[in-house]
């Protein structure tokens, strides 16, 4: 799925055109960026892709432009990421992936399923032997 930009010809050479109402974020900063990104998915469980949400496709789309609007936006605040990093011995792309997961919950309905890619760097933090040990006895 194409975000902030369209396929018009596959080339070679290929031909884009830019849809502005997506690509166009806001940096932490107070910089705009124009960002194109393709968002890939697997489908895990075909009975809930099919009737859970009405819009699957919009669903997606709408989820993967929220969190790379996170992701821009908090880059004011990686500094910040660095920190929570060494005081919780944590990873700090698993801090914005946390955050990433508690926006989910608040933009997203209930019954909503979030698909991770397996290819995705984040997939590591949904198995259970990622969580270090020393991070998974501490609490914040």
């Amino acid at each position: 799925m194409e975000i902030g930009f369209k396929t018009i010809r596959v080339g070679p050479p290929a031909v884009y055109q830019n849809i502005e109402e997506g690509s166009l974020m806001l940096t932490g900063d107070i910089n705009i960026v124009d960002l194109w990104f393709i968002v890939q998915y697997r489908i895990k469980d075909a009975k809930a892709y099919l009737f859970n949400i009405k819009h699957v496709k919009r669903a997606i789309k709408d989820t993967a432009e929220a969190a790379m609007r996170q992701t821009i936006g908090d880059r004011g605040v990686d500094e910040a990421t660095k920190i929570y990093a060494q005081a919780y011995e944590q990873d700090p792309n698993f801090f914005n992936f946390l955050k990433t997961l508690e926006t989910y919950q608040q933009i997203l309905p209930k019954k909503t399923l979030v698909v991770v890619p397996l290819e995705s760097k984040f997939f590591k933090y949904l198995t259970p032997e990622a969580v270090p040990e020393k991070a998974s006895s501490k609490k914040p």
